[in-house]
């Protein structure tokens, strides 16, 4: 999420509205999402809570390990799926513009 928020920080301007960064948390209690998301300034990226666990995203991309990167093209194609720590998603991001 560090890494996401300073991507966009840095890249927002250039990005804006072609980039969507969301982040889905499965960690209980709303309220505590949202103060942590505060306290961290962890505003550049959309965040979203499930209080189950269970999203359309599982549905469509199936359950993984956590944390867990899918990005999609604007086609709707996915072109990478695993943990982000192996990749250089703003790399990827600029290669896919």
């Amino acid at each position: 999420m560090h890494t996401n928020q300073e991507m966009l920080s840095r890249k927002g301007a250039e990005w804006l509205s072609k980039v969507r960064i969301i982040g889905i948390s499965i960690d209980e209690g709303k309220d505590k999402i949202k103060s942590f998301l505060q306290e961290k300034q962890w505003d550049q990226m959309e965040h979203y809570w499930s209080p189950n666990g269970v999203f359309v995203a599982n549905k469509l991309y199936g359950e993984r390990d956590l944390p867990r990167a899918l990005l999609v093209d604007t086609n709707g194609k996915i072109v990478f799926e695993g943990d982000p720590a192996t990749r250089n998603l703003e790399q990827d991001i600029n290669d896919l513009l």
